[in-house]
C-alpha cells in the first residue's frame, strides 16, 4: 500500500504511530519503501501537531517541484489555457522517442503537422487563434497522442497509426475546424484558415519529414545502427 501511495501520489506524507518494537532492518525498510516519518506511543498532541506541520511543509515542496517539472516541458499559455501542449524541445524528444520505439518493435506510427501563419499575419488575434486550434485538436485525438509545438508547427505524434489512420485523422480534423463555431462566427479567424497547412507522415512508409526534423531522424538511425 505504501509503494502504491507514493507511486500514485507521491506529494503524500506517510506517517506511521505504533507502540510496537521494530528492529533495525524493518525500520531502515519502511523507509526504503516510502514510509516519511515515524512515531513511538505514547506521546503528546503538541508532538503530534509537529510531525504533521513538517509533513505539509515536505508536501508543498513536492507539489512544487512538480508544477517546475511540469512547465519545463509545457508550452507557456496564459492561465485560462488548460490544454497539455508540449514546448519544440520536449515535443522533439518525444518523436524521437516514438521513432526509436517504431524501429525497435516494427510498429508504425504518424505524424501531423498543421502550419499556421505567423503572429505577422494574424496580428493581435494569433494567441486566441492558436489556443481555439490547439483545442480543436487536443478535444478530436486521442489520449495517447502527443500534441506539441515544432518549428512554426502544431505538431501530432500518432502511436501505433498507419497511413489510413493518419489520413482519416487529417480528413476529420479539417472538417471540424472549419465547421467550429468559434471561427465560422469570426470572420477574421475565419480568413486566417485559408492559411493552414497540413502534412501527414507514416513512419516506415512517406517518413520524408521536413528539414528542421531530419537531422533528428539521422541521429536516431545511426544510434540505431550501433545496436
Amino acid at each position: 500500500m505504501i509503494r502504491w501511495v507514493k507511486k500514485n501520489a507521491p506529494e503524500t506524507y506517510i506517517i506511521i504511530v505504533t507502540n510496537a518494537s521494530i528492529d533495525e532492518k524493518i525500520y531502515d525498510n519502511l523507509f526504503t519503501i516510502g514510509v516519511d516519518d515515524f512515531i513511538l506511543k505514547p506521546y503528546s498532541p503538541e508532538r503530534i501537531l509537529v510531525h504533521v506541520k513538517k509533513g505539509l511543509k515536505q508536501r508543498d515542496l513536492v507539489l512544487r517541484q512538480q508544477e517546475l517539472e511540469k512547465l519545463s516541458f509545457l508550452e507557456p499559455f496564459g492561465p485560462e489555457f488548460q490544454e497539455v501542449i508540449f514546448n519544440v524541445p520536449f515535443f522533439k524528444r518525444c518523436l524521437r522517442q516514438e521513432l526509436k520505439k517504431a524501429k525497435r518493435h516494427h510498429h508504425p506510427f504518424s505524424l501531423l503537422l498543421i502550419r499556421v501563419p505567423g503572429k505577422g499575419e494574424i496580428g493581435s488575434r494569433f494567441d486566441s487563434f492558436y489556443m481555439d486550434l490547439v483545442r480543436i485538436v487536443k478535444k478530436h485525438t486521442r489520449e495517447e497522442d502527443m500534441i506539441g509545438k515544432s518549428n512554426g508547427e502544431i505538431g501530432i505524434i500518432l502511436p501505433e497509426t498507419d497511413q489510413a489512420g493518419s489520413k482519416t485523422l487529417l480528413r476529420r480534423l479539417l472538417r471540424i475546424i472549419h465547421a467550429d463555431p468559434q471561427f465560422k462566427s469570426d470572420e477574421i479567424l475565419r480568413s486566417r484558415l485559408q492559411a493552414l497547412s497540413f502534412q501527414s507522415f507514416t513512419y516506415p512508409n512517406q517518413f520524408s519529414v521536413p528539414e528542421p526534423l531530419k537531422a533528428l531522424l539521422e541521429e536516431v538511425d545511426k544510434e540505431y545502427l550501433r545496436q
